[in-house]
């Protein structure tokens, strides 16, 4: 619908709900109220016109004022004057004879010279004026001014450009200086109009001479170069699980490869693509490597710089879900016996609350460190309703063991939604006997992110699951948490069983993540071999006395 001002009002909905939208305003607005019972609003953001890249110094702080004087008769150092970050200043000059010429800066709204209108200031003097462009954040590629010769002058000037210099008539302004092409027109009737134009890059110029008025100095800056950091894949200033969303959403495009190949982490120049994101960021940020194609590759460059931050960082979009939409939580049963492995689904959608034509999903499994020894945790990908590894889809996992959580996101690559639910991902791991005394713990999901191919976002309902843990009847040992540590760990053959402690360990049985044992070669109950066995996580179970230690061990 349309809104009083020129503004459009558009609804989206989101997940096939009336309830849950987006509401995009198109129009200018300046004031925004929004009402009702019980609404909730989150990521409200906005878009400006971008920065005009075509400036204008004219003077307009002067205009309406008949008069005034910037630098007096003699006195060029008093000039300073600045205007959309160009620094305008004066000097004396060698003129008709005269080593000291300086006759001042003046202001007026009205002049015989005829280059401006009627409360359109300018700026006359006698000298040498100077327009500094180098504060700007790029230097001008063209600069145009208006010139005009007040009644009764010749038309011979000084102009200098990046410090080579020329005088003489305006008629016979040279084709360049300092690289910089220059083109004289004249612009009234009688000569004494003129509008120079200087094509190239000028990072200063001054025009001088006697008896001149200027106004309208303009410059053309080119527009400021958006600058790639690999692995921050939509330029929100971090490389983290969110990015792999984006890699999804690019994968397959294809654009400029960079000049400056690699994955440091650090800025690099490089050329826009054709297509860009919804929060405006150009598909080159997906392209990690640089290689000119959103692939595979890009992953393992967000792997190698996830965490790393530069500048402010910005939002994450999200939107929370509620009890109509589609729950994310990991599947543990009411009760989990200590001492023993876990393999528990990830878990989005149900059957009654499946999720609609999704794209990508992110969000953190968040747990406690002192139940859960972060050692032993993993993520596993299978094929599920919403992909197969390998195929269509892309995963990325992080563990923050000191803070108890991990961040997780998996996305498509086929440019295909998928409606469904069930597991789409399996956390595994061991609770140790040893790992302390708690009645029951929780592992949540949180700040989910679920996307569609068009990046609209899709409601999801992060829950906490809480589960009772089921001891042994004797406590054991304090001192034996910790006590064993294994290595090389991954490893491609033979895994070595240590303890600081001088433990022996009794016996070593290594199992599948599904509790089953294998008959793998060993030596004294010091080490096993793993050679022959499929890449992958497998467990290591070690017993000294009455106490198990379970260590999760990762054969490449």
């Amino acid at each position: 619908g349309d809104l009083p001002g020129g503004i459009t009002i558009e609804f989206i909905p989101l997940a096939n709900s009336l309830s849950h939208g987006q509401i995009i305003l198109h129009g200018p607005i300046e004031h925004l109220l929004i009402g009702g019972q019980r609404i909730f609003i989150d990521n409200l953001c906005f878009n400006q016109p971008p920065p005009q890249v075509d400036d204008c110094i004219s003077f307009d702080i002067y205009d309406g004022f008949p008069t005034d004087t910037l630098a007096d008769f003699g006195q060029p150092q008093n000039m300073l004057y600045e205007e959309d970050g160009v620094i305008v200043t004066a000097r004396r000059i060698e003129w008709n004879g005269g080593a000291n010429f300086f006759t001042g800066v003046y202001d007026f709204d009205e002049s015989g010279c005829g280059i401006m209108d009627d409360d359109d200031a300018a700026l006359h003097f006698g000298g040498a004026l100077r327009f500094n462009f180098t504060g700007l954040l790029n230097l001008p590629e063209s600069v145009s001014f208006d010139l005009a010769f007040c009644p009764g002058q010749e038309q011979n000037i000084l102009l200098l450009i990046n410090g080579e210099s020329y005088r003489g008539a305006i008629t016979a302004l040279p084709d360049m200086l300092s690289n910089v092409a220059i083109t004289a027109m004249s612009s009234a009737p009688n000569g004494n109009i003129w509008r120079v134009e200087l094509t190239g890059t000028v990072e200063a110029f001054e025009i001088g001479g006697s008896g001149l008025a200027i106004d309208d100095v303009c410059f053309n800056t080119a527009p400021q170069e958006e600058e790639v950091w690999p692995g921050d894949a939509n330029a929100d200033n971090i490389a983290h699980h969110i990015d792999l969303l984006n890699i999804g959403l690019a994968y397959g495009s294809q654009g400029s490869p960079r000049f400056e190949d690699g994955a440091s982490w650090m800025g690099v120049s490089a050329d826009d693509w054709q297509q860009a994101f919804v929060n405006g960021a150009n598909f080159k940020h997906a392209d990690c490597n640089g290689d000119g194609v959103v692939d595979d590759a890009d992953r393992q460059v967000l792997a190698q710089n996830y965490g790393l931050t530069h500048g402010p960082l910005g939002a994450v979009p999200s939107l929370p879900g509620t009890d109509i939409d589609p729950p994310a939580y990991i599947d543990f049963p009411g009760l989990v016996p200590v001492g023993t492995s876990f393999n528990i689904p990830i878990v989005v959608g149900t059957q009654n609350l499946p999720i609609q034509d999704v794209y990508g999903v992110a969000f953190t499994v968040v747990y406690d460190p002192q139940v859960f020894d972060p050692s032993t945790l993993d993520i596993v990908y299978p094929v599920s309703w919403f992909g197969e590894p390998g195929i269509n889809t892309l995963s990325i996992d992080r563990t923050y063991a000191a803070e108890g959580r991990i961040e997780v996101a998996i996305t498509r690559t086929d440019q295909n939604n998928v409606s469904g639910y069930g597991p789409v991902a399996y956390l595994i791991g061991i609770i140790d006997d040893i790992a302390g005394f708690r009645p029951d713990t929780e592992v949540s999901i949180e700040n989910v992110v679920a996307i569609s191919v068009d990046e609209a976002l899709i409601p999801v309902q992060g829950r906490t699951v809480k589960f009772e843990l089921q001891y042994k009847e004797e406590e054991p040992p304090a001192e034996a948490k910790g006590v064993f540590t294994v290595f090389p760990n991954p490893t491609t053959d033979w895994v070595t069983v240590t303890s600081k402690y001088g433990y022996q360990p009794e016996q070593l049985t290594l199992l599948t993540l599904d509790g089953k044992e294998l008959q793998v070669p060993q030596e004294e109950n010091r080490r096993v071999s793993l050679q022959g066995l499929p890449a992958g996580t497998y467990i290591l179970s070690i017993q000294t006395g009455d106490t198990r230690v379970h260590k999760l061990v990762v054969k490449d």
